[in-house]
C-alpha cells in the first residue's frame, strides 16, 4: 500500500477512535466536595437541571429524599462507592427509592415506600413517613444484571432532560454516582422506555410489588 493511503487510513482510525470516545464519555457533573445546609441544593444543586432547572422541581425532589432519609449523591463523602438511585413520584400513589451500590467487594441494597403521594403538589404539603424499608444485600450476579442494564441503555450518555412533561402521570428519577462524577436523568411518566426498563429492575430487585411502577 503507498505511503499515502496508509496515512489516510491511520487519520480514519484515530478519528474513528476519537468519535467513538466522545459518545462514550460519561456525562455529569464532578462530585462536590461538601454539601450546601439547604436540601434542594443538597440534593440538586443549582442548574442540575439544565433549561428546566428550578427552585421549585428541587424542593420536590428533594423532599421526598429527605422523609426517606436518602442521602446527597452530588455532593459528600461516598466512601469511594458507586452507587445508582431510583426515585418513583407518582402523583396519586405512595413514593418509592431504590439504591444500590458497591463498596469494594460488597453490594447492597436500601429501599423505602412512603405513606404519601410523590405528586407535584408535595411542595406544598407532607409527603409521609416512611413505611415499609428494604435492606439486602445483592449478589454479584445481581450487581452485574444493574451495571450491564445501565451500559445497554448508554445511562451515562442520556441527556437529564428529555420528552413532554406533564401535571399527573409520575416523575421517574435515575441518579448515579462513580468515580467522583454525578448524573441524573429525569422522565415523566417512565415513556422512556429504556428508564422504564432500569426502574423495573430496581423495583423488583428491592421487592416492591404494590403500588410501584
Amino acid at each position: 500500500m503507498r505511503p499515502a493511503v496508509l496515512f489516510r487510513a491511520a487519520l480514519f482510525v484515530v478519528a474513528l477512535a476519537a468519535g467513538s470516545s466522545a459518545v462514550l464519555a460519561d456525562s455529569g457533573a464532578p462530585v462536590a466536595e461538601s454539601c450546601p445546609q439547604s436540601p434542594e441544593t443538597r440534593y440538586f444543586p443549582v442548574g442540575t437541571f439544565g433549561s428546566r432547572d428550578n427552585e421549585f422541581v428541587r424542593e420536590w425532589y428533594s423532599k421526598n429524599l429527605v422523609a426517606m432519609e436518602e442521602p446527597s449523591l452530588s455532593c459528600g463523602d461516598a466512601g469511594g462507592s458507586e452507587i445508582y438511585r431510583f426515585l418513583w413520584l407518582p402523583a396519586f400513589s405512595d413514593s418509592v427509592v431504590v439504591r444500590v451500590f458497591q463498596r469494594n467487594d460488597d453490594y447492597g441494597l436500601e429501599a423505602v415506600m412512603l405513606s404519601g403521594p410523590g405528586g407535584y403538589d408535595a411542595g406544598r404539603y407532607n409527603p409521609g413517613h416512611v413505611s415499609h424499608r428494604v435492606t439486602r444485600a445483592l449478589s454479584r450476579d445481581e450487581w452485574q444484571t444493574v451495571i450491564a442494564r445501565l451500559e445497554a441503555i448508554q445511562f451515562w450518555q442520556m441527556t437529564t432532560t428529555g420528552g413532554n412533561f406533564g401535571e399527573d402521570g409520575a416523575m421517574w428519577i435515575l441518579e448515579a454516582r462513580r468515580n467522583g462524577r454525578y448524573h441524573i436523568v429525569h422522565r415523566w411518566l417512565g415513556t422512556d422506555t429504556a428508564l422504564r426498563s432500569v426502574g423495573r429492575l430496581f423495583v423488583n430487585l428491592a421487592n416492591l410489588k404494590a403500588g410501584g411502577p
